[in-house]
């Protein structure tokens, strides 16, 4: 049997930590290849709090196989002064928690936020026969730029190593074939969607949420509509989420939209009170950063989402999208931006009311053209440097491209550009109208979709994200180091899968400048 060792940065409160607490109750309660769990921290805070939400669905037998410890050297680099060394962190590692019976779990393992403890497990795993899973929810090479950098010049090598004692599990089937296709071993690399909880369904009564909404939070929001339905996007305000283009759609289809939750992280705070401003000003119809408050104004979460004609997301990236699966879970139609990563979530959603929309047109002749295509350009040139340059040109083409046409996508304007554009439809009814026909199929979903009545889809979400479907998929993961023949040696120039991934992310959708706020 197996002692499963989990590593990240911190449990603070977000998707890897929803994840793990999901992972780990599946595992103590269906697994059959563990035997206990060791989740290590770089950070104390939320730990306890975390074994907490964990044990609440355990017994007590399996609550005794459970362990949590800190060690801090595994925190987010610019937390720790001075700096672990790889040297350091590699005998700790080996001394503490190295076994054939232990297998090492690393959520986010070269994401560029702690590269001497990447240097480390990629050290140990060339140097001993430590087996070790790399699960990789979000990419460096995606957009996140500064945080590559950051790992290259400390880590000094190919960062993804190809030893036998290495699997790689990913969340979706795009990440999934641009491992495959920049090199990563077929028998290395595992398909592991999030798991989803299906007893969570909501019951009961539901009371009249947009009254008791209207009453607590519409002094704050000018621009919220008492009389007409709500959209909820139950999202933290980050940059990613695209919340303007939210308030757009609210705009033009002349409803409401509740954008739950504030982005909290220092990345993120300044855009998200850029797009708080949207809503306080009264610039779009609808509330922003509320959940919190939803106890003081007499109701629950589940509340807010009964009360709720849709769910929308207006998301530009997204690493699995639990977002999606829960209008499934909800019973809730859903309005959704579509992205490469939902391609095996849709067959869930032929026979339910949703729409995944390519993207929201603004007229071009309203946009200063050469302003963007010279803000796209500068962007382009600040990452030659890692770019290739036979990329350079082909992006550029892009660039040319998307700017050329009548209408323009809403999500590749700046947010400052799609601030400026809500007011100009604010006050100009003519420009308002010519949104409204070049969105008609949107729009018309959304009306159509205020007066459907969807059903929970508990026998899809059971099959295909539950619990034990999930534990199903992680046995025969830990079990591959077992089973499989020995892979191969391969001899590969250092960084050659990198640099592949690189590419893959090098275009346009990934390059938006929302990212640079």
């Amino acid at each position: 049997m197996i002692h499963l060792i989990i590593f990240h940065y911190h449990f603070l409160p977000g998707g890897v930590t929803d994840v793990v607490v999901s992972a780990v109750e599946a595992y103590l309660k269906y697994s059959l290849e563990i035997e206990k769990i060791t989740i290590i921290s770089g950070r104390v805070e939320n730990l306890d709090k975390i074994r907490d939400r964990i044990c609440l669905t355990l017994t007590p037998a399996e609550q005794m196989r459970l362990n949590t410890v800190v060690m801090e050297e595994i925190d987010y680099q610019e937390r720790l002064q001075p700096p672990p060394s790889i040297k350091a962190l590699k005998k700790k590692l080996i001394g503490e928690y190295c076994g054939d019976g232990n297998i090492w779990w690393i959520h986010n393992f070269h994401l560029g936020k702690n590269p001497y403890f990447t240097g480390a497990l990629l050290d140990i795993a060339e140097e001993t026969s430590q087996r070790m899973i790399f699960h990789i929810h979000d990419f460096p090479e995606c957009s996140r730029y500064e945080l590559l950098n950051n790992l290259l010049s400390t880590v000094k090598r190919d960062i993804y190593s190809l030893v036998g004692n290495i699997r790689y599990a990913v969340l979706n089937s795009r990440d999934y074939r641009f491992l495959i296709e920049s090199g990563i071993p077929e028998k290395m690399l595992f398909l592991l969607e999030n798991p989803l909880a299906v007893n969570k369904l909501m019951t009961g009564d539901i009371p009249d949420v947009s009254k008791i909404l209207t009453k607590a939070f519409s002094k704050d929001f000018p621009g919220w509509k008492s009389d007409q339905p709500y959209m909820l996007y139950p999202v933290r305000s980050i940059r990613r989420k695209n919340v303007a283009e939210a308030a757009f759609i609210s705009s033009l289809s002349d409803a409401n939209v509740i954008v739950t939750l504030p982005g909290v992280s220092d990345r993120e705070r300044n855009y998200s009170h850029r797009s708080g401003e949207i809503f306080g000003t009264g610039l779009a119809p609808g509330l922003f950063g509320i959940g919190a408050d939803l106890p003081k104004a007499g109701i629950s979460f589940s509340d807010l989402i009964a009360g709720a004609s849709l769910i929308l997301s207006t998301s530009i990236q997204e690493g699995f999208g639990y977002l999606f699966l829960n209008s499934l879970n909800w019973g809730k139609p859903l309005i959704a931006r579509d992205l490469d990563v939902l391609e095996n979530f849709k067959p869930a959603f032929v026979d339910f009311d949703a729409l995944f929309y390519d993207g929201v047109s603004v007229p071009a002749s309203c946009l200063d053209i050469p302003e963007l295509i010279g803000l796209y350009r500068k962007k382009v040139h600040r990452l030659s440097a890692l770019i290739p340059e036979d990329m350079v040109k082909d992006i550029n083409g892009e660039i040319d491209s998307l700017f050329s046409r009548e209408n323009i996508d809403f999500s590749y304007l700046s947010l400052e550009m799609q601030i400026d554009f809500l007011k100009q439809i604010k006050n100009d009814s003519e420009l308002f109208n010519q949104c409204r026909k070049v969105n008609e199929s949107i729009i018309n979903h959304i009306k159509n979709f205020f007066i459907t009545d969807c059903s929970h889809r508990k026998d899809i979400i059971e099959q295909n994200w539950s619990l034990p479907a999930y534990s199903k998929r992680t046995d025969a993961i830990l079990h591959s180091f077992f089973t499989q023949t020995p892979l191969p040696e391969h001899d590969r120039s250092p960084n050659l899968i990198y640099e592949s991934i690189l590419k893959q992310f090098l275009s346009l959708p990934y390059l938006r400048l929302l990212y640079d706020e």
